[in-house]
């Protein structure tokens, strides 16, 4: 069976996220579509095969609180290699983004870094790809 997989994050103030995710991880915005009381009903933002969709929060979800450097759950963004990671990471941080774990190497072979964008989401950014792809 083909299957492809993005997430969805409901955001309290979406512009924002969108144009943090944009300016610090690098995503492209592909569409935003208004809702009716002017926050946005569905955004697509896109940075090689990863997509992520973004909506308004009208009903106030709450999220995990950062403990010991992770919220529990989080995204996986797969780069290139380790001087990718580092650069995302740089630039995430100065977009707004908190670095929970500066990047590092890890005993698995993995260069990554943890941030947490401006609405409590948490971003693994690495070079693992999971899934046995490499």
């Amino acid at each position: 069976m083909a299957a492809a997989m993005s997430v969805f994050l409901c955001a309290r103030d979406p512009r924002a996220l969108v144009d943090q995710l944009v300016a610090g991880l690098g995503f492209e915005e592909l569409v935003v579509w208004p809702d009716a009381d002017g926050g946005i009903a569905h955004a697509e933002l896109r940075l090689g095969d990863a997509v992520v969709l973004v909506q308004t929060d009208h009903v106030g979800y709450r999220k995990p609180e950062v403990t010991d450097r992770c919220v529990g759950a989080g995204t996986v963004l797969t780069l290139d290699g380790p001087d990718e990671v580092d650069a995302v990471h740089a630039r995430a941080v100065a977009a707004g983004m908190t670095s929970l774990i500066a990047p590092q190497d890890t005993p698995w072979g993995n260069h990554r870094a943890e941030l947490l964008d401006r609405e409590g989401y948490q971003w693994s950014i690495c070079t693992y790809r999971p899934g046995g792809q490499g």
